[in-house]
């Protein structure tokens, strides 16, 4: 890449290769493209320097057409500061598994930020949407370069293959995108079994992917986007399913006691400023066992109303609790999507057959095209998280993918492309264990490993002692008929308010939660020759948080609109874009004493 003009053998016959002639430490040498669809076909790319390459300047260019995609990829041009954008165009409907570019680099080894945002050295790495993407390359023990992946690309895998380190940019894999459906409908939801998994989706002729970052040759300080606002470690969702609410309990569950008021609640979620995602059927009074009256009492849409004023989010548990009819599902879909709602639930697999994750999944025989006439983008995962902790992006794995929310893709040729999936954490468990599920050491360990949980929960369950349901109850009957929330849930919501307002939690509804992710695959952040930071981020995007290594900070500015550093690691978060479109700011870092600091080391 660096040197002379003249063409030579060597030149020719690395072209053919594939590769630059030459390459200093932590450059490309070789590029691929990598789709399998009916079968795995990898195709070098052709890189050289282009013609219209500054004379000072090191770039790289290369396009390739293996007949179903075609893939244009450019790295530069800069001297120590190199962009990568990788174009593809998908030349035909076709269906995939994977779509990918893999990138060879002059280094032996590599370290990164791993999932609990801590140096890591590992020896293969799947770096997954809320993943921190920034690679150090290495060469016999020395920092040659660095590599800074944005979030357009669904994942991202890095190993050392022959003594180099090879990063493999999937600008669409449908591994990271899963999805699997019950092939029937059952009795009993215990006796319903035999998920079916959708390996593959659609690509439509005319699409494009885009996977973009910067290669940072030498030594650079570590740089990376935090998911969560003002720099919180950690993020808590609660799901919370219909089954279980009644006029009593809901309002119980927002104010502490069934009879507290509402406007001046003594505890509960509006006492302790929790907000959740909470499920609710439009018709919950359906001839069915346990029926209770829900949005169709006034009452109970009253209270309802006042929980969406305060934060929450109001969602379909299905339409009703028995099987639906598409008008029905649309009519349900209209009433919440009126309300601000974007995220679905299905109801239990043994009546709602309509769910999504049973034969709704389809275009019109199911209710794929009417979730997204309705612009809801956000659909719950049949699947539940099983692994151990809180934590669902599973910290200590680097080399195993950490799925919470995806974007689906086409399940089908003709289905919507909007939909994104979300996997929650089975929650519904004995009282003692929910206790113990969810104690302070618990949520430490969460903030801890910065990481993300969404609950599963029926948190207005209120049944008799003794039995399978009332041995789960978070809510007590009392004697004189009042319903109040067990003490002990009660203060698990307080410690929620206390972790939130200390900035160490971001407790949030799911749809906040996935719009934010959904918003973060816009963000781009770039180290620009002179050693600045420059970040680009979408409209709408509030409190965008950096982590930069070492104890430094930087230069106030208006862009900026806090910053911390604690225990040798740096944060700072920006205000969101004055105008209507996507705004750039650059920033200077700064030492102890104020004094302009390069984020290149050497």
């Amino acid at each position: 890449m660096a040197g002379g003009y003249g063409v030579g053998l060597a030149t020719i016959v690395a072209a053919l290769l594939g590769r630059p002639a030459a390459a200093d430490p932590g450059e490309v040498v070789k590029a691929e493209l990598v789709v399998i669809d009916r079968a795995t076909r990898r195709t070098p790319v052709p890189l050289a320097r282009p013609a219209t390459c500054p004379a000072e300047a090191r770039c790289l260019a290369g396009t390739v057409d293996d007949g179903v995609v075609k893939l244009t990829l450019a790295i530069g041009a800069g001297v120590r500061a190199l962009p990568i954008e990788a174009d593809v165009e998908v030349d035909k409907e076709t269906p995939i598994q994977l779509v990918a570019v893999r990138l060879t680099f002059a280094a032996s080894s590599f370290s990164l930020i791993g999932r609990d945002f801590a140096p890591a050295k590992v020896r293969e790495a799947l770096l997954d949407r809320t993943d921190p993407k920034w690679i150090a390359l290495g060469d016999r023990a020395h920092a040659v370069a660095s590599l800074i992946l944005d979030g357009d690309a669904d994942s991202a895998r890095v190993e050392v293959e022959h003594g180099q380190v090879v990063v493999e940019l999937q600008l669409f894999s449908a591994p990271a995108r899963p999805f699997g459906h019950l092939p029937r409908c059952g009795h009993v939801w215990r006796d319903i079994h035999g998920r079916v998994s959708v390996p593959i989706r659609f690509l439509r002729a005319g699409e494009r992917l885009h996977a973009s970052g910067q290669l940072l040759l030498g030594e650079t300080r570590s740089l990376v986007v935090a998911p969560w606002p003002q720099a919180r470690p950690a993020a808590f969702v609660v799901t919370d399913h219909a089954d279980q609410s009644s006029t009593e309990t809901l309002h119980a569950l927002l104010a502490g006691a069934s009879d507290a008021d509402l406007e001046h609640p003594i505890g509960g979620l509006l006492g302790h400023a929790i907000p959740i995602t909470k499920a609710l059927f439009l018709r919950g009074g359906a001839k069915h066992g346990g029926a209770r009256p829900q949005l169709e009492e006034p009452a109970f849409a009253t209270i309802a109303e006042r929980m969406r004023a305060a934060g929450s989010e109001l969602v379909p548990h299905s339409a009703t609790p028995l099987p639906d009819k598409r008008p029905v599902t649309e009519q349900a879909l209209a009433w919440f999507a009126a309300r601000g709602s974007h995220t679905w639930i299905d109801h239990q697999p043994q009546t709602n057959c309509e769910g999504f994750c049973q034969s709704g999944w389809h275009t019109r025989t199911g209710i794929a095209d009417l979730l997204a006439a309705h612009e809801f983008t956000d659909v719950w995962d049949l699947s539940e998280w099983t692994g151990a902790g809180l934590d669902q992006r599973d910290p200590h794995r680097l080399d195993h993918a950490a799925a919470t929310v995806w974007p689906l893709g086409r399940l089908e040729p003709d289905g919507p492309a909007s939909l994104w999936m979300f996997r929650s954490t089975w929650a519904f468990v004995p009282t003692a264990k929910f206790f113990q599920k969810y104690a302070p050491t618990e949520l430490d360990r969460l903030e801890r490993d910065h990481g993300l949980h969404i609950a599963h929960t029926y948190l207005e369950t209120l049944h008799p002692k003794h039995t399978f349901f009332g041995r789960r109850n978070l809510m007590l009957r009392a004697i004189d008929g009042r319903v109040t929330l067990d003490a002990k849930f009660d203060a698990f919501l307080a410690d929620l308010h206390r972790r939130s307002e200390r900035g160490s939690l971001w407790t949030v509804p799911l749809g906040a939660l996935a719009e934010r992710v959904r918003a973060l695959a816009h963000v781009r952040v770039r180290i620009t020759e002179s050693g600045h930071l420059s970040v680009t981020r979408p409209h709408g995007l509030a409190d965008l948080t950096l982590q930069i290594g070492g104890s430094t900070g930087f230069q106030p500015s208006p862009a900026l609109a806090g910053q911390r550093s604690r225990d040798g690691v740096s944060h700072a978060w920006l205000n969101a874009c004055a105008g209507s479109a996507e705004c750039t700011d650059e920033l200077t870092l700064v030492d102890a004493a104020g004094s302009p600091l390069s984020m290149f080391v050497r």
